[in-house]
């Protein structure tokens, strides 16, 4: 019995561990294991918020802000060379509307907008570096390396707005896998 609880990879309470081991031959015991924290995250870096859903409850004619699974990025991948004429989403994260749904995928008309993000929307990747967070993307995807040549909060805000109008002119429309989404939010 103690190899087997011991072989078991969480930690179990100490009192109902202790409790099982001098229990006697064919007594019933109750070993309690907490519940493992698991943190989903999307944009934020914090805990999944009640307003995310799956891919499964998109619904057409809504709007809906979209991480997708690396695999909807890539050209080659089998199904967006046939579903999508072998044009990946160029983003992981994008916003747009739902144009026509089937029980497995949804087709979306999206476009890109800088959001205030721990992660890359562009390759998911997660931003540590504060002009990367500023950003929405990192260093490499961004082109940016780290560098701020920012002398002034109106260079600055510049910047921002170059930036906002070069996404913003970013669109895709396509077939999107509803097991591909990681997560959504839908846009009110």
């Amino acid at each position: 019995m103690e190899m087997l609880l011991k072989s078991i990879k969480r930690q179990a309470d100490e009192e109902s561990l202790h409790k099982a081991l001098q229990a006697k031959d064919g007594e019933e015991v109750c070993v309690t294991f907490p519940a493992e924290k698991k943190q989903n995250t999307m944009m934020s870096g914090s805990p999944e918020k009640p307003d995310h859903i799956s891919g499964a409850e998109l619904r057409n004619g809504r709007t809906y802000i979209v991480r997708v699974k690396k695999w909807m990025t890539e050209d080659k991948m089998d199904f967006n060379r046939s579903w999508n004429n072998g044009k990946g989403m160029p983003f992981r994260v994008m916003y747009g509307r739902v144009l026509k749904e089937t029980r497995g995928m949804v087709y979306m008309d999206l476009r890109v907008r800088r959001l205030r993000t721990d992660y890359c929307m562009k390759c998911g990747r997660l931003l540590t570096h504060p002009v990367s967070r500023l950003y929405g993307l990192g260093p490499e995807c961004g082109g940016h390396y780290h560098i701020n040549p920012f002398e002034t909060k109106e260079q600055l805000e510049e910047a921002i707005e170059r930036i906002d109008e070069t996404l913003g002119a970013i669109r895709w429309s396509g077939w999107i896998a509803k097991s591909g989404i990681e997560y959504a939010s839908e846009v009110k």
